[in-house]
């Protein structure tokens, strides 16, 4: 029973992806009204396909990285996970990991379940 109730112990919310997913939809929404963004996408609410990067992107380079570090921060501050976006493994990935907002909520909560599996497997 000590291994397997382990890891089956509840992750708390926000390593859900849906909360992943809402975490960077509210961070980009902040960005897009505060910046403005591409003015074709500020009046819609961003989605899972809403693209980051590439000739589609609703954001400039800049505010990619202010994303990333307010998603970092919110993560942080409103559900106690810790996760570093701008790593090594993100440049090799980033090509697929940033290009939309659901590819990111996709690496971000692999990146939580890999990070609950170390904390599981060191208990």
């Amino acid at each position: 029973m000590g291994r397997n109730s382990s890891a089956r112990t509840p992750h708390p919310a926000g390593w859900d992806r849906k909360h992943v997913l809402n975490t960077i939809i509210s961070c980009l929404s902040d960005i897009l009204s505060e910046n403005g963004g591409n003015v074709e996408f500020v009046t819609n609410i961003p989605t899972e396909e809403t693209h980051l990067v590439g000739s589609r992107s609703v954001i400039d380079s800049l505010e990619l990285i202010e994303l990333i570090i307010s998603v970092e921060k919110k993560l942080r501050e409103d559900h106690t996970i810790a996760v570093t976006l701008s790593d090594e493994q993100a440049v090799v990935l980033r090509r697929h990991s940033f290009r939309t907002v659901g590819t990111l909520a996709e690496y971000i909560h692999s990146l939580c379940i890999s990070s609950a599996y170390e904390q599981c497997r060191d208990a």
